[in-house]
């Protein structure tokens, strides 16, 4: 990389180029220039200098634009609430921030919550090792599976049967339906209420279930695309909740 001064610098710093690393490598000890680059990319503040790193102004601006500028920020920094919420917020996923966290706020309630808002299982680290006493506070997990509906599968065993936390969970994710004990599957009462929460449902029952008309129709109209999980039997039917013609274009072959 030839020399250059550090106007030219700032300017490359401002916007990605092919000499974007290059520049904050060579002026990593400058203030001005690295809190330019971090504004620009926070993952930028991999390259800076360990000092710069310790600058919580400078590590901030980083994790508003790149939750993952997490990862390379002075370790001092690890029990800073407040820094890994505003990281947790800025990441598409955020598991991968999880090794980094100091163990107090593993534990941290705030912190579990906000992380399991995320859809992917590998965000759910946060709660599938968190303390005991934190998967025993039901209030807690009401607002858990609140969040996050697959979180039920890591709270502890005697809330797995608890209706209103599978209720307040299939709202949000129909998928805990694969980890309800195999007695409440099996009840017709219990698949009715379900279904009639979220439609969706429907692909986790048994066939019986999926060929029981009165359970599809309440299903459809809770989620009417959760007709592609009924019995090919009922998909023949002429069940006036569902728009046919539509079906037959967003899944040909089905109906």
């Amino acid at each position: 990389m030839k020399k250059i001064d550090k106007k030219v610098a700032l300017d490359l710093v401002s916007k990605w180029s092919k000499d974007f690393d290059k520049t904050v490598k060579k002026f990593k000890s400058d203030k001005k220039i690295v809190m330019r680059a971090v504004k620009s990319y926070g993952y930028a503040l991999k390259f800076a200098d360990k000092k710069l790193k310790k600058d919580k102004n400078i590590v901030m601006n980083a994790i508003n634009n790149n939750g993952y500028a997490y990862m390379y920020m002075d370790k001092s920094f690890n029990k800073d609430k407040k820094i890994l919420l505003k990281a947790i917020q800025n990441a598409d996923t955020n598991w991968q921030l999880y090794k980094f966290a100091d163990k107090s706020l593993k534990k941290d309630k705030e912190i579990i919550l906000e992380c399991c808002k995320e859809e992917f299982s590998d965000v759910l680290h946060w709660i599938e090792f968190a303390p005991e006493d934190i998967k025993k506070d039901r209030n807690f997990l009401l607002k858990l599976v609140k969040a996050n509906g697959s979180t039920l599968q890591y709270v502890d065993k005697k809330f797995q049967t608890d209706l209103d936390l599978i209720y307040e969970g299939i709202k949000s994710s129909p998928i805990i339906f694969k980890h309800i004990n195999n007695k409440l599957k099996s009840n017709r009462e219990f698949v009715l209420k379900a279904v009639k929460i979220n439609g969706d449902c429907l692909q986790y029952l048994s066939n019986k279930f999926k060929n029981d008309i009165d359970i599809v129709k309440i299903a459809i109209k809770s989620s009417p695309l959760s007709i592609v999980y009924a019995s090919k039997e009922i998909r023949s039917k002429d069940i006036s909740e569902i728009d046919k013609d539509y079906l037959n274009r967003a899944f040909p072959n089905t109906f």
